[in-house]
């Protein structure tokens, strides 16, 4: 896996604490990866093949290929496809509020299409 971060300019650190990539072919990726609540949102953009989540107790979900994970309050698990090229912002606990047109409440633990939050 080759796992880079990087740090937001100075005028965008009130907003995105990193931005980080993540690239992997399938043979050296866990065949499934739970990601941890950390109080911050993701925009997600999957340049590779997308991955599945597996909800508690629910069929799984095939993600997107762009777009931004809600805060999380329990562990989200997810399964690459194949081939990961991801590109991923984060943001700072309240960093995304500004740019938000839905309540950040009905968006946790929620993978929201781009198109969803910014139309076409």
């Amino acid at each position: 896996m080759n796992h880079k971060i990087f740090e937001p300019q100075e005028n965008l650190a009130e907003w995105v604490k990193c931005y980080w990539t993540l690239e992997s072919a399938p043979e050296n990726t866990p065949t499934k990866n739970t990601i941890i609540p950390d109080g911050t949102m993701k925009l997600i953009f999957h340049y590779a093949d997308t991955y599945r989540h597996h909800p508690n107790n629910q069929e799984s979900i095939i993600l997107p290929h762009c777009f931004l994970i809600g805060q999380l309050t329990r562990p989200y698990v997810v399964e690459p496809l194949g081939v990961t090229g991801s590109f991923v912002v984060r943001f700072q606990p309240n960093g995304f509020f500004p740019f938000a047109n839905i309540a950040i409440k009905d968006i946790q633990n929620t993978a929201v299409p781009l198109t969803e939050l910014f139309g076409k």
